[in-house]
């Protein structure tokens, strides 16, 4: 079993072939094997260039590639990741995110994130928390199927043209309705069984747009929405119940086949 905690648990004085020797030691390799183990594991998540460089004066980024290193050294068949890429810039989470993916393979990977869009990119399963008990379990695209809105249309208007804009666009996209509205721009959600062809031929009208509609988008429900609706609606359950005890839902992950030993399940511990 493989861990990498939420916060790096390194020695500054020691080099990164240090730590890696070290824990490849603990993983029971003795003699030149420990060598070409920490080498191997140093090259996985791109600090073969750095293998003599003392810890304390890495950056955070490298500092969680030590502690992911650590984490897979000695072929683990299951990895616990606690938020690995929390405080990180967007290029080394991405990186990160790579690292993981080449990993998953062959092997069970538990991560918990606050970040959704790191659950989407990563997940084969997701799970989602909140005031101590699970909510939701399954794939991504089941959970924005049950939970989500379908399919929305961010539309942005010419100035004064919103009010027409957005009533002529009601009329076309029969059924759909206005979920937001920020300025000159307005988000339509559109009915279940709306043919994305229909409102593909709508929106490029060209009288339409040359009227109305200065730039669209049409976009399915992110995970983050999801998230949002799930912590909403655990908050009224927690406010009805009037208790101080989590108000434990019932699962309905989508019927399928048992998950591969690759599969990673994210949860939200926002109550752990």
């Amino acid at each position: 079993m493989g861990v990498c905690p939420q916060f790096d648990v390194v020695w500054p004085t020691l080099s990164v072939e240090e730590h890696l020797n070290f824990y490849a030691r603990m993983r029971g390799y003795a003699g030149n094997v420990v060598n070409n183990i920490a080498k191997d594991a140093a090259v996985e998540v791109d600090l073969g260039h750095v293998p003599h460089r003392r810890v304390g004066r890495l950056s955070g980024g490298m500092k969680r590639r030590v502690s992911l290193a650590i984490s897979l050294i000695g072929n683990p068949s299951t990895i616990f990741l606690d938020e690995p890429t929390t405080g990180l810039d967007p290029e080394t989470k991405r990186n990160m995110w790579s690292i993981l993916d080449l990993n998953k393979p062959g092997r069970s990977i538990v991560l918990t994130t606050h970040s959704m869009e790191e659950a989407d990119a990563l997940c084969d399963r997701i799970g989602i928390m909140a005031y101590g008990a699970l909510r939701c379990l399954g794939s991504s695209l089941h959970l924005k199927s049950k939970f989500g809105d379908g399919y929305k249309v961010e539309v942005t208007f010419h100035d004064g043209k919103v009010d027409d804009g957005c009533k002529m666009l009601l009329e076309q996209l029969e059924g759909s309705t206005i979920g937001s509205q920020f300025g000159n721009t307005v988000v339509f959600v559109l009915r279940d069984g709306l043919l994305l062809s229909n409102v593909f031929s709508i929106m490029n009208d060209k009288q339409v747009a040359s009227t109305f509609i200065l730039e669209w988008n049409i976009r399915q429900t992110s995970m983050e929405e999801v998230f949002v609706k799930i912590s909403y609606q655990a908050e009224e359950q927690q406010m009805t119940s009037g208790s101080s005890r989590a108000v434990v839902p019932t699962l309905n992950p989508p019927p399928s086949s048992p998950p591969s030993p690759s599969t990673l399940v994210s949860t939200t511990p926002q109550c752990l």
